[in-house]
């Protein structure tokens, strides 16, 4: 029981880091998109 409850815990926590990937990706997309812009722009 201690044992699975662990592992239970180990998923949780890799599907919190990869929900806050997923919420982070379209942020750091956007900021690499407006540089790139801007860097174009001269």
């Amino acid at each position: 029981m201690e044992r699975r409850a662990g592992h239970q815990g180990m998923i949780m926590q890799n599907a919190c880091d990869y929900s806050l990937i997923f919420f982070a990706l379209p942020e750091i997309h956007r900021a690499l998109w407006e540089s790139d812009r801007i860097f174009y722009r001269g």
